[in-house]
Parts: C-alpha cells; structure tokens; sequence
C-alpha cells in the first residue's frame, strides 16, 4: 500500500509542542508522509506576549506555487494558523487544485479561543478564512472559531443541541462540508459536534484539561490520520478523542 501524503500548512513554535511541532510527529507516527508549510516561525504560542515570529510567508508562498505548476497530487491537505490573508487565498488555490486530483481538504481555522479572537487576528484574516472554509471537505473550528466565522454570539455558559445545529448549519451555508465543532458545551456536556449527510451528531468525551496548547492541533492531525487510515468521520472523532485524553492523562 502506498504511504498517504498530507501537506500541512501551519506555524512552527519552537518551544512548545503544538502546530506543525505537533502535527509532523502525529501523522508521521500513523505512516503518513508530512510536508510541512510553516506559514510563521514563533518562539511562543500566539497567546504569549513576549512571542518573537519570523514571517515566513514568502517561503510559504513559492514553495505552495511550485506545487500548484508541477501538479503534484498529495492525498491530504490540513491548514492551521495562516497570518497573512494573501497567503490564505494562494492555500485556497491549493486546495481547489489537490480535489481535482482527489485530495481531501481539512480545515482548521485557528482563529482564537475561550470567546475571543486571537491579538494578532484582523479583520482581513477572518475574511480571508471564510474564503478559504469553501474548500474545505471537514472544518474544524473550535466553539470559539464557529462562533467568529459565523458572526455568532458566543455563549461562556454553552448552548443547547438546537443552537449548535444551527451553527452547523450556517458553516454548511458558508460553503464548509462536514463542519466539525469542537470544545463544545452543548446542554452542559462537552461534546464535538459534527454535521455529515445532512445529519447532527454530537460526540461526548472526558474533559481532562483546560487551556492546554496543542490540544486542537493534536486532534486535528489524529481526526486526519484517520480519515487517511479509511474511517468514517464519526469514528476518526471518537479515536482522536481517545488519543487526546490519553495524552492529557499522561
């Protein structure tokens, strides 16, 4: 059988296992090959004030350019935190290209978290984003990300099982296939909250942590590694879930 290819667009952090520090290993472990795109360099994650970054996305931009003129196919292709809104709309001429060549889309907007967008998220990336959510065949936002995407009040105290199918719902309206919510609190559970075929399904796992870097990054990759391994996008959910937690226990 040969080895699936996923290329990851996403920031490298020096310090801290998340984002592409995360992501290689992960899928690189369940026998994918990785091709990294940093779209930045950061000693810190984004929430730390003192973060040194390297924008990279010149580097960025010629390396997704020579793969759309080669027209090489790769199998996969995730995107995570993009900086800059040109480089965002290049990533969506990416992935318009890799479907036609059979490749499956994952998006991960890493937009914020915990109810608010990230410092350095303007106006420009947010709608860049919602750009690029059209190409995707399963979105990941987090409850936050659905809630800025869609221009939806966030909730601190969760929602009930109407209001986070109807945020779904807007994603698909959006243009995103597969929308996948995760992070949560629907009728005081923690749940992902998944939308395929027309039908609303919502995963309930073990809240270990709180607020710990890398979590979503983690899932992503393992929901990819098994979407790649053949499983439905319910069952990649409920064995990245399994992994996380794992991890998280220690």
């Amino acid at each position: 059988m040969n080895k699936k290819t996923c290329v990851i667009i996403n920031d490298f952090t020096t310090c801290a296992e998340i984002a592409l520090g995360i992501q290689m290993p992960v899928l690189r472990d369940m026998g994918a090959g990785v091709l990294p795109v940093p779209s930045k360099l950061l000693s810190y994650p984004l929430c730390r004030e003192d973060a040194v970054a390297l924008n990279t996305t010149d580097f960025a931009t010629q390396m997704i350019n020579n793969w759309i003129a080669s027209g090489e196919g790769f199998d996969a292709v995730l995107t995570g935190f993009i900086p800059d809104a040109s480089l965002a709309e290049l990533a969506a001429e990416l992935c318009v290209a890799q479907k036609k060549l059979g490749a499956r889309i994952f998006i991960d907007p890493v937009l914020g978290d915990n109810g608010h967008a990230y410092k350095s998220i303007k106006p420009e990336n947010l709608a860049a984003m919602k750009k690029l959510l059209k190409e995707a065949d399963y979105c990941l936002p987090n409850y936050t990300e659905a809630c800025l995407l869609t221009d939806t009040e966030y909730r601190e105290g969760g929602v009930n099982a109407e209001e986070i199918s109807e945020l779904l719902s807007t994603l698909v309206e959006m243009g995103a296939s597969n929308p996948i919510i995760t992070g949560a609190l629907v009728d005081g559970k923690t749940v992902v909250a998944l939308k395929t075929n027309n039908e609303v399904k919502l995963i309930e796992y073990e809240q270990v942590k709180e607020n710990v870097s890398g979590t979503g990054d983690r899932f992503a990759a393992l929901f990819v590694g098994f979407m790649l391994k053949g499983d439905s996008p319910e069952q990649a959910i409920r064995k990245a879930e399994e992994k996380v937690t794992e991890f998280l226990k220690g």
